[in-house]
């Protein structure tokens, strides 16, 4: 008999495959991470994210990344698009510890691996891809960034880099 973490797995899957959600994204980096998505199609779902749309039992616990994507043999994959400038100075992205922390409360949850994607403006066509347990790796500090609050800088250098005519698979490599 199959447990329920399983069939939530296959009808997640199956959602993705079926249904082709279009809602208006919130931020640059969520049109052009969904505008990628798109043009390669790839079975996404966007998760809308308002308040009303949130399930009470995720208040403090866990945060929902913007889309769960099919990235074929490697299974649903969480993707977080980060609308954030690249700090010219340290060469680097910066992730809130509040942002980590909720985003592995979702990954606990549901189990899907969780993967960042830094689009910055004026970034054109190149994305920097970085799993949460990767950021984790890097030491938390506090600072101008995030409004002073604790957070990660993840140096451009360890991102996976992929560009619009790159697929999805290059993440895995």
């Amino acid at each position: 008999m199959m447990g329920s973490k399983y069939v939530a797995i296959i009808i997640s899957v199956l959602l993705i495959c079926l249904v082709g959600i279009v809602m208006p994204v919130a931020n640059n980096a969520e049109s052009k991470v969904k505008e990628w998505f798109d043009a390669k199609a790839y079975p996404y779902l966007y998760i809308e994210q308002s308040q009303e749309t949130k399930a009470a039992a995720f208040k403090d616990v866990a945060q929902r990344p913007d889309f769960l994507v099919y990235a074929g043999k490697h299974g649903v994959i969480a993707v977080d698009s980060k609308n954030k400038p690249f700090n010219t100075d340290f060469k680097s992205f910066a992730v809130s510890e509040s942002d980590i922390s909720l985003l592995s409360g979702f990954h606990n949850l549901f189990g899907f691996p969780v993967w960042l994607v830094f689009y910055a403006h004026g970034s054109g066509s190149t994305y920097h891809w970085m799993s949460l347990d990767d950021v984790k790796n890097f030491e938390v500090r506090t600072g101008k960034q995030e409004k002073g609050g604790a957070f990660r800088a993840v140096p451009m250098k360890f991102c996976k880099e992929i560009k619009t005519s790159d697929d999805i698979s290059k993440l895995f490599l």
